[in-house]
C-alpha cells in the first residue's frame, strides 16, 4: 500500500535578492502569495518540460546554460 502524498512539503532555495524582489511583485499583482505563486510557476515548467521533447532521461544531468 502506497502512503498518501503530503499535501505540501518544505523547499529551500537561495535566489537573488533581485530575483526575489521581482517574484514578490507578481506574486502581489496576481494576488497570491509567493509560496503559491512560485508553486504554480514551478509545476507549469515542470509539466512543460515533461511533455516536451527536451526531457531526455539520458541527457537529464547536463546543465542547461545560464542567461
Amino acid at each position: 500500500m502506497t502512503k498518501p502524498e503530503l499535501k505540501t512539503a518544505p523547499l529551500s532555495i537561495r535566489i537573488r535578492p533581485s530575483l526575489k524582489a521581482a517574484i514578490e511583485e507578481v506574486a502581489s499583482r496576481e494576488r497570491r502569495s509567493v509560496a503559491e505563486f512560485v508553486e504554480i510557476v514551478l509545476e507549469d515548467y515542470v509539466n512543460e518540460y515533461m511533455n516536451s521533447e527536451k526531457h531526455n532521461p539520458v541527457g537529464r544531468n547536463a546543465k542547461r546554460p545560464r542567461k
